[in-house]
């Protein structure tokens, strides 16, 4: 055994006070805290029983062992744990002045380059962080109380701006999440350009979490359809994004009329 290993090599204890080995001298079953995490595993609160020692530039490392039997498998975060771990990271990325989020941990003090030295740095040296969530809503105007829309930062009502397409027979019973649908809608003219218009506005500068809500008259085929493909662009541009649709799977709206379909 070499010298400087044989001066950590204490099994019984006497010296360090619990036993203690040299580097990569351990005994079988015994691991540390990183070698456990390897293994999906924890300490699970149980007691170190030995250490490592080993001798390093700046003094002396040291990692604890535990037993390999008594360790617990690893505990899975839940969404209310990742949630809590996403809120503090946004936290230490807010700025306490202009309170836009940033792709890092801010200094202390939580003040922005731009709002620190304002003469030295502009606002395209802050890029916003593109892991704030934005929300996607797609609702029918004909399914809401009173004909209001959600509440959210942008609404954009499709019902005038984009032909109906109930024309196309073959996709009335279907809705926004088939591929033909979206197909048809995003070739209605006007569709590609209020896409390319409001991805641009997700992209803008903000201080928080964005939601747009998009409508139709019943929420099925236009508002539906745009709002995925809106979150596809966003995802390819590394935007967190949550999708909702609130009337996408109900029936068609058919008027009474003629029993012909009706804005959808």
């Amino acid at each position: 055994m070499p010298r400087i290993a044989g001066r950590f090599y204490d099994p019984t204890g006497r010296r360090y006070g619990i036993p203690t080995y040299p580097w990569r001298m351990a005994p079988d079953g015994l691991a540390t805290k990183r070698q456990l995490t390897a293994r999906g595993l924890r300490p699970g609160g149980a007691a170190v029983v030995a250490q490592i020692m080993w001798q390093r530039s700046r003094g002396v490392g040291v990692a604890y062992l535990y037993r390999l039997a008594e360790a617990k498998p690893k505990r899975t975060p839940t969404a209310g744990n990742l949630r809590a771990v996403a809120a503090m990271l946004a936290a230490r990325s807010t700025c306490q002045v202009c309170r836009l989020t940033f792709e890092y941990c801010l200094p202390v003090g939580r003040v922005c380059l731009h709002c620190a030295q304002p003469d030295r740095y502009s606002r395209q040296d802050v890029p916003v962080n593109p892991s704030t969530p934005i929300t996607l809503v797609s609702f029918g105007f004909r399914h809401m109380p009173g004909g209001a829309p959600p509440v959210a930062d942008r609404v954009e009502d499709v019902r005038q701006r984009l032909r109906d397409p109930a024309s196309a027979r073959d996709i009335l019973d279907l809705n926004g999440f088939d591929a033909r649908v979206q197909a048809v809608v995003l070739n209605t003219p006007g569709a590609a350009e209020l896409l390319d218009n409001l991805v641009a506005y997700a992209q803008l500068p903000r201080t928080g979490p964005l939601h747009i809500a998009i409508g139709c008259a019943g929420g099925k085929h236009r508002a539906c359809a745009l709002v995925r493909l809106l979150a596809a662009r966003l995802r390819e541009r590394g935007f967190l994004v949550i999708e909702g649709h609130l009337h996408a799977h109900l029936p068609r709206i058919v008027r009474d009329d003629d029993n012909t379909p009706a804005a959808a």
